[in-house]
């Protein structure tokens, strides 16, 4: 080994880049307030096109909030105790020049997670990228105002085996102002509401979700594509997405819509009987999102090349909306029980909770 090799070996950075690991075994400890602002300041001295601030962070430390994330984000395979969600800002990016094509924005996405994943290191903290996540269900879950959009989750949590003793943060760091806890910035007045009025119409709103989810269930014959094709059109959001057991995303509506069209008009997905009714759990992440998480069976439904299932076993995991007095779906996201890896974000996931 030459000199400089050897220089290399000893220099904490180089050490730091080469012993960095993606951590999925994580204790439920909190991660310490000072860690976590540490981490995400780091961010602002990674590289950007031109220097310029065009991105934006939410840090998620709530349980519940975290919860919902991990339902929508089939690549969390983690249990995090905080996370960081990197969002792009349109509005900023195109008052530079960028548009959604440009590929500078997202590669300072990359440039940024990098350093913060580095920063945990360095802190004695496990953390891992997400990439795998719905970006219409985690902008709604977080409130982010339309322009700005995830595109990047860092997870972050104390890791199960010892860890290092954190290091001191600097002093004087302004990170404050691209930095959101829990939920984004939303427009002035359109906060959750409280009181008996919000009580009182969840019932009700509970129903109308409900009533959407069930003009989008399979018939248990074949001709359902007569009778649902103006329901599908209802029940999902302009720009919603769908994921389906193979893991192929349709994004917005049409596209939906006609994935939908062609699933309930095919025999062999009808073939079968339901066992039993779908079992379903309804959970307010505000007073605007709800999260509904679906299981189902069904005996004897085909394959593609006709074979018979014994038994299939589905999650669906759905986000629902509320805007302008309408409940949207614009998350829909499939998963077959194939074991306890499934569900990722399940500590037990070999019966429905």
């Amino acid at each position: 080994m030459n000199e400089s090799r050897e220089g290399a070996e000893a220099d904490p950075v180089i050490r730091a880049i080469r012993t960095r690991r993606v951590v999925r075994a994580l204790t439920t400890v909190p991660v310490d307030q000072e860690d976590l602002e540490a981490v995400v300041d780091s961010a602002r001295y990674a590289p950007r096109a031109g220097n310029r601030r065009i991105h934006r962070y939410v840090v998620v430390t709530r349980p519940a909030m975290l919860r919902a994330l991990r339902m929508v984000s089939p690549g969390m395979l983690q249990a995090p105790t905080a996370a960081v969600v990197v969002c792009i800002d349109w509005d900023r990016a195109g008052a530079f020049g960028f548009t959604r094509a440009t590929p500078a924005p997202y590669v300072d996405v990359g440039t940024a997670s990098a350093t913060m994943l580095l920063a945990a290191h360095a802190l004695g903290l496990g953390a891992g990228p997400v990439t795998s996540f719905s970006r219409t269900a985690a902008a709604t879950l977080l409130g982010l105002p339309e322009p700005v959009r995830p595109e990047l989750i860092v997870c972050l949590g104390n890791p199960a085996t010892q860890r290092t003793p954190a290091l001191r943060r600097r002093p004087g760091n302004e990170w404050t102002d691209v930095l959101q806890w829990d939920r984004g910035a939303r427009p002035e007045g359109s906060g959750p509401q409280h009181g008996r009025d919000a009580t009182r119409h969840r019932k009700r709103d509970e129903e109308l979700i409900r009533s959407q989810i069930s003009k989008i269930a399979p018939a248990s014959a074949p001709g359902r594509e007569e009778h649902g094709a103006e329901a599908f059109v209802d029940v999902y959001a302009q720009d919603a997405d769908l994921t389906n057991v193979v893991g192929k995303t349709f994004q917005g509506r049409d596209a939906i819509v006609g994935h939908l069209r062609r699933l309930f008009a095919d025999p062999r997905f009808l073939a079968g009987t339901p066992v039993g009714s779908p079992r379903s759990e309804l959970r307010w992440v505000t007073d605007d999102v709800v999260i509904v998480k679906t299981y189902t069976e069904r005996e004897g439904q085909q394959t593609v090349t006709g074979s018979a299932l014994p038994l299939r076993r589905t999650y669906a995991f759905r986000v629902f909306h509320r805007a302008d007095g309408e409940w949207l779906l614009v998350s829909d996201f499939y998963m077959d029980v194939r074991g306890e890896s499934t569900l990722s974000y399940e500590e037990d996931a070999s019966a429905p909770s």
